[in-house]
């Protein structure tokens, strides 16, 4: 869940009128901000909030601002109604402008009621980032152009090659060409999963032509041979479909390794930011989600990962 930018404002502690009767912030923070989840139609569990704000109060004091640490370890973000810390990962921090990018793990949050966090800057000394908490549950979670697992596990660092980091967003990787590429060197941890679920918010700098997003193991243009591969096709190979999006997952049934193969609705290939979400479950077709919508494939189904090229469509993988 992404926060809207400039939703909140850090006001003195001593001025907060708020409703409610939470419990009192522990001693020694300076200014606080409430941050309001709408309800939502359904209970939310293992998710991160993603927090973009700049304010004059999260600059570093010698800047004019409430933060006595340069990487920001003296924010905290709290569930309101209980004072439980969340915890959070930094993305991005700067000290002079108070720019400040995190993930944020809520609890679960019940459906049909609101949920608010408490924002406390300003305690020296304060540690409160978390990164490890902020992941669990997750496989790999990894920011643009530094391809560091955030949940720890190295061996599923991805290689960085060619890809540059944003001058505006510095998390955000830039692709220059298709010969540039962040991927992992093995799929092996992937071994053994009965489900899996793929999330990427992206952007691409042109349409037409086939561009890599995230793929896995040998550098080659085949697409069966990918472990995993997300890409912008420029013509969808099976379904023909102009400007899609392919996603193709190796899996094994015990006798054959196969590979799922996905290709889009025509037409998403655009150079807004988008949200996609892909997901395999053992014995289901895999769906495909843009922008928080079930997409229509143009093909989908499975062929063997290697030797003859079979297409099966519609057919599943258990």
């Amino acid at each position: 869940m992404i926060l809207p930018r400039g939703f909140f404002s850090l006001i003195p502690l001593n001025q907060q009128a708020g409703s409610g009767n939470p419990p009192p912030p522990p001693t020694g923070w300076s200014k606080e901000a409430r941050i309001a989840l709408p309800a939502q139609s359904a209970q939310l569990s293992t998710f991160d909030l993603w927090f973009d704000e700049t304010a004059t109060e999260l600059k570093q004091t010698s800047a004019g601002g409430a933060l006595t640490s340069a990487t920001a370890q003296d924010v905290r973000f709290e569930q309101l109604s209980n004072g439980q810390a969340l915890a959070w990962d930094l993305v991005y921090y700067d000290s002079a402008s108070g720019r400040l990018v995190a993930a944020i793990r809520p609890p679960s949050v019940p459906a049909n009621g609101r949920y608010d966090i408490r924002m406390l800057a300003g305690k020296s000394g304060a540690t409160e980032q978390d990164m490890a908490g902020t992941w669990a549950g997750y496989t790999g979670v990894w920011f643009g152009a530094n391809g560091t697992n955030r949940e720890g596990t190295a061996a599923r660092n991805l290689t960085v090659s060619g890809v540059t980091a944003d001058s505006t967003d510095p998390w955000i990787g830039v692709y220059g060409g298709d010969g540039d590429r962040m991927y992992l060197a093995s799929g092996s941890f992937l071994n053994g999963l009965s489900e899996i679920a793929v999330e990427l918010y992206f952007q691409a700098a042109a349409t037409g032509g086939d561009q890599r997003i995230i793929d896995c193991g040998a550098d080659n243009t085949g697409n069966r041979e990918q472990g995993l591969m997300i890409r912008h096709d420029a013509v969808g190979y099976y379904g023909g479909a102009p400007q899609c999006i392919k996603v193709s997952l190796h899996v094994n049934d015990g006798s054959t390794t196969w590979s799922v193969h996905y290709e889009s609705a025509p037409n998403v290939h655009t150079t807004a930011w988008r949200h996609l979400l892909f997901e395999w479950k053992s014995g289901q077709l895999p769906k495909l989600y843009l922008d928080g919508k079930l997409d229509a494939p143009s093909w989908v189904g499975r062929m063997p990962a290697s030797g003859t090229n079979n297409p099966q469509p519609n057919t599943t993988v258990t």
